[in-house]
């Protein structure tokens, strides 16, 4: 099952392989032995034990890595044990900027400290989730006035609606405007 002689063709592009949990090093060894790149960006996390601390690397986005490969080899991959699938978009492979390994990369060769974030969009007509502030856990539809995001809770019961200026910062979506639940915002 190895690769065929286009292995190092220009037309080699990323992909992220989403991975049964704690399979990473698994998956990254086979598909090296097949010739084909793989990369888990990896940091290091002090675990406490009751005894002891140690340090660890740790895959940085859990059960994923990334690869690169022509879109012919997709089937390849998906083909290797631990592998659950090509992450893909309308049913097409996502194809990751080259910048975007490179930068990650680089950030973390360079041990600079950082957090992370949850990647979520927040569009207009969007059912969302207050995550924090005061008005925490509260639900609505986010609409847009002048610009800026608001919040426009629906009281069913008497019939109205009521809108607020909630900072995007605060929003998580629920449900896009089409009803899909959007998984990340929960």
């Amino acid at each position: 099952m190895l690769i065929q002689d286009n292995v190092f063709t220009e037309d080699q592009q990323w992909y992220a392989v989403y991975t049964r949990p704690q399979c990473e090093k698994k998956v990254q060894k086979a598909l090296q032995n097949l010739q084909i790149e793989a990369y888990i960006p990896l940091r290091n996390v002090l675990r406490q034990w009751s005894d002891r601390k140690k340090v660890m690397s740790k895959p940085l986005f859990p059960s994923y890595l990334f690869t690169k490969i022509c879109l012919e080899n997709v089937a390849t991959v998906q083909r290797v044990s631990g592998v659950v699938r090509i992450v893909s978009f309308n049913g097409k492979p996502a194809v990751i900027p080259d910048e975007h390994i490179r930068s990650l990369r680089r950030i973390l060769e360079a041990g600079y400290q950082f957090l992370l974030h949850p990647y979520f969009s927040v569009e207009k007509g969007d059912w969302v989730r207050v995550v924090s502030g005061e008005l925490r856990g509260v639900r609505g539809i986010a609409i847009e006035n002048g610009g800026e995001k608001h919040l426009l809770v629906m009281i069913k019961s008497v019939g109205k609606t009521v809108s607020v200026n909630v900072e995007k910062k605060h929003l998580r979506p629920i449900l896009n405007k089409k009803g899909k639940e959007n998984l990340h915002g929960m």
